[in-house]
């Protein structure tokens, strides 16, 4: 019976429930090109930072990519293992992609975390 009766709650609670509101459009919305402008969240001078640890990594040159890196990182792994340090991370990266010709990022996004 709560089994039920919960479902019953949920359901309920996600009905959209519009009472048949008409919309309007103003001419201001009927005239736009549908070029939005652009949003910033954070500084741009951080694009800068990664569009060269991104320029850098595609190139090969770990090295450089990992200098943004402190001491007591830890990279997590999309399988659930991780890596722990800044050189053990240089270390499973020169590892991994040896063996790969190139990479190639195409429209980064940069989202503030």
């Amino acid at each position: 019976m709560i089994f039920w009766l919960t479902g019953c709650l949920i359901l309920n609670a996600c009905q959209n429930n519009d009472s048949g509101k008409a919309t309007t459009t103003n001419s201001a919305d009927s005239t736009q090109t549908g070029i939005t402008a652009p949003v910033e969240f954070a500084d741009s001078s951080f694009n800068t930072i990664g569009d060269k640890a991104l320029s850098d990594f595609a190139k090969g040159d770990f090295d450089a990519f990992i200098s943004v890196y402190t001491d007591d990182t830890h990279l997590v792994l999309a399988n659930g293992d991780s890596v722990s340090g800044k050189s053990n991370i240089l270390k499973y990266w020169k590892t991994t992609m040896t063996g790969v010709d190139s990479i190639r990022f195409s429209k980064p996004i940069y989202l503030p975390i």
